[in-house]
């Protein structure tokens, strides 16, 4: 947003959606230090989500979190075991699992 978009598509927003609202709303509203402060809260969250193909890691963390079952059609495959540790990891340290 802070180069010209009106809004945001977030992957992230499938595990945080008011955690993301928040930010585009802080930025919207001309908050621009919070909207910063939120993004950079969240931006290990933000890249470990693409960690692998699109949208594995989201769906990985949907199951890890409890709200969706752990299901993959080809083409995608399981997360490889070291990312879902490291997911896992990302996704403790904000409290989500």
């Amino acid at each position: 947003m802070s180069v010209g978009a009106g809004g945001v598509i977030s992957v992230a927003s499938n595990i945080i959606p008011d955690k993301v609202v928040a930010m585009v709303n802080h930025f919207a509203s001309g908050n621009l230090t919070e909207a910063l402060s939120m993004h950079q809260k969240y931006y290990h969250l933000f890249k470990t989500l693409f960690i692998e193909t699109n949208p594995v890691p989201v769906k990985e963390a949907l199951h890890m979190m409890g709200a969706i079952e752990s299901e993959m059609r080809l083409p995608l495959v399981p997360l490889a075991d070291d990312n879902r540790q490291k997911l896992r990891s990302v996704l403790s340290s904000h409290g989500l699992v």
